[in-house]
């Protein structure tokens, strides 16, 4: 049965681990498969490339690696004191458009933004999967929720909502079978009108 990384991973026993991630179905990363007679040896540089730069912006260290024809093999040390350097992350809200002694934060309305949000789903590859289709309303109107409630929303999920929404009757039915003694929040829902 597969173990949840927390129970895996211990940086107080070493910060050293062998990580291996395999192809299924006898698919090949790179080399050339002798079934087909396909070469994918163009995807070495990339794979190498990519651990790289995950290098560069995540607290690991790659102390040696190897990619396979099937399989990659990656020897990391987790630089946990480098990340506990880091400062938390900021999120900034919207304070609308650029002004004389704006305060710190995105200089556009939350309305402008899911306008430009919405906008670019319905220009980018129309012919691909999770484009937003033209002859659709703006995602809040067929939700019916107001702009307003959905920066509230967005803002202050986990204090309204305890991280879990959906409907009582579902939120009960998953606060039991997880074993969580929650109410639901009525007040949640009251925003999604």
């Amino acid at each position: 049965m597969p173990r949840s990384r927390k129970e895996q991973v211990s940086l107080e026993d070493t910060p050293y681990y062998h990580c291996v991630a395999r192809c299924v179905r006898r698919a090949f990363l790179c080399g050339d498969d002798p079934a087909t007679g396909n070469s994918y040896e163009h995807r070495r540089g990339w794979i190498e490339k990519r651990l790289l730069f995950l290098a560069s912006v995540f607290s690991i260290d790659i102390c040696a690696y190897a990619v396979m024809s099937n399989h990659l093999h990656v020897v990391l040390h987790v630089g946990a004191e480098k990340a506990q350097s880091w400062s938390t992350l900021v999120l900034y809200p919207f304070v609308g458009n650029p002004r004389e002694n704006m305060p710190d934060g995105l200089p556009f309305e939350l309305s402008d933004y899911l306008v430009l949000v919405d906008m670019t789903g319905r220009i980018i590859r129309e012919d691909k999967r999770g484009s937003i289709n033209a002859s659709l309303l703006p995602i809040l109107k067929r939700l019916n929720i107001a702009s307003e409630n959905w920066l509230c929303i967005a803002t202050e999920f986990g204090e309204r909502t305890g991280a879990v929404v959906g409907a009582e009757q579902s939120i009960a039915h998953y606060c039991g079978s997880n074993k969580l003694n929650r109410k639901p929040r009525s007040s949640y829902n009251q925003l999604l009108a």
